[in-house]
């Protein structure tokens, strides 16, 4: 059943990111049979038996790219997976079928395959291991692997986006479709058809040393990356360097938010 493409999205300094991906899902998802994409920016090829495809573009804006990226794919359900979203165990892939099952009949938007504990309330539902996301609450939009519709992603981002953007002013503008759609993610304590790390290998650029000595004890081989990269111990150190930038985009997330109540495109 090939209703739903999978999307790696990437560029090209982390090819050597995809490629340890790539290598995992084939060990992990070894069953895989439908069309799995990976966007880049001009590389073209990459050699792994499982890549249908990789798609290009030009646009210098990682919105622009990632809206052209979507919009080649040919089924109307995409499962998203960032770079550095390393599968570790065996991907579920009834599980997946599953909720996506549950998603065209209840007009869900997106499934996230992570716990988001970020909003007032949360609803249960009828679909086990998951559930119903506050129509107001934060992150609507979010980057976490998980199955999204299309349509609704494509309409929710802007060319300037970049990946913290969407999620931020991505979200304001889930929610003036809210009431439309909802959104679903994983409940706490119980795992989710694609177990991963939650992308925490690379932070801001950097390697996280305590999250590539763990996957490397986890996968039980070393992890081999070709672009030159600092590593951290620590990534919060890199928090509380970007503190002022942190609150200026709090300051900024605060006037959009008084920008939305009063209708403006955002």
């Amino acid at each position: 059943m090939n209703d739903y493409d999978v999307l790696i999205m990437s560029c090209d300094k982390n090819l050597d990111v995809v490629n340890i991906l790539l290598e995992q899902i084939n060990i992990h998802w070894s069953n895989i049979n439908r069309k799995l994409f990976v966007g880049m920016e001009h590389i073209d090829k990459i050699y792994s038996p499982i890549v249908s495809k990789v798609l290009t573009s030009d646009s210098k804006e990682w919105g622009s790219r990632f809206i052209e990226t979507l919009s080649k794919l040919e089924n109307d359900y995409v499962f998203l997976i960032l770079d550095d979203y390393i599968v570790e165990e065996t991907v579920d892939y009834e599980r997946i079928n599953e909720i996506l099952k549950f998603m065209k009949e209840n007009n869900v938007a997106n499934a996230s395959f992570s716990v988001i504990r970020t909003d007032k309330k949360y609803e249960n539902i009828n679909l086990y291991g998951f559930e119903k996301r506050y129509k107001k609450g934060k992150y609507l939009l979010n980057l976490q692997a998980g199955i999204w519709n299309k349509k609704v992603l494509i309409s929710l981002l802007k060319p300037s986006d970049t990946p913290w953007t969407a999620e931020y002013y991505g979200s304001i503008r889930a929610k003036k479709i809210s009431d439309n759609y909802k959104f679903i993610s994983q409940v706490p304590n119980i795992n989710g058809p694609y177990i991963y790390n939650n992308g925490f290998l690379i932070v801001q650029g950097y390697i996280n040393l305590e999250e590539k000595l763990r996957l490397e004890q986890k996968i039980g081989k070393k992890l081999n990356f070709i672009t030159p990269r600092n590593e951290i111990k620590n990534p919060m150190e890199l928090r509380k360097k970007s503190i002022i930038n942190r609150l200026m985009i709090k300051i900024d997330l605060f006037l959009k938010n008084i920008e939305f109540i009063f209708g403006k495109d955002i």
